[in-house]
């Protein structure tokens, strides 16, 4: 039986929570358990009841829908990760395909992504004295919607 097949079968607009679901699974089943070979019942609401969730498409849709709520948790989720990474002064260069400096990119990212979820968030850190980051001008978080009109036209 594969429980984790490389092809799965659904409406596009479902996609992002038929990734969310293969991704509960493969934690349940590789990560949480004791003993791979361990064939004990898993108790998991969503993991239990998403299939037949998935033949529903009006439950589907109710899920789905509630794009309020999973954007509060998108913006949670980058103010405590992306966000103060942008600034982290430990974070080494982006270099596109250079394996080394990816490496130890990744060796930050998951360092501070750690210290976080132990802190309930990335405010600890932040003001802690041992993590230092680059100093910004207010404008810098202030998003300019017709910037590169503005460049291309200093008179807009």
């Amino acid at each position: 039986m594969n429980l984790l097949p490389e092809t799965l079968i659904g409406s596009m607009c479902y996609i992002h929570l038929l990734i969310f679901y293969r991704q509960i699974l493969g934690d349940a089943l590789l990560r949480e358990r004791i003993n791979m070979q361990s064939a004990e019942l898993i108790c998991n609401p969503i993991l239990a009841t998403f299939p037949q969730l998935v033949d529903q498409p009006d439950l589907m849709d109710a899920l789905r829908k509630d794009r309020e709520f999973l954007k509060s948790v998108f913006i949670l989720v980058y103010h405590n990760s992306a966000f103060p990474l942008l600034r982290s002064t430990s974070l080494p260069s982006y270099k596109w395909a250079e394996e080394e400096s990816e490496a130890s990119r990744w060796k930050v990212i998951a360092d501070f992504l750690r210290k976080s979820r132990e802190n309930d968030g990335a405010l600890q850190s932040l003001l802690s004295s041992e993590n230092t980051h680059t100093a910004f001008d207010i404008s810098e978080l202030a998003y300019d919607f017709l910037g590169e009109t503005r460049k291309n036209n200093p008179t807009v």
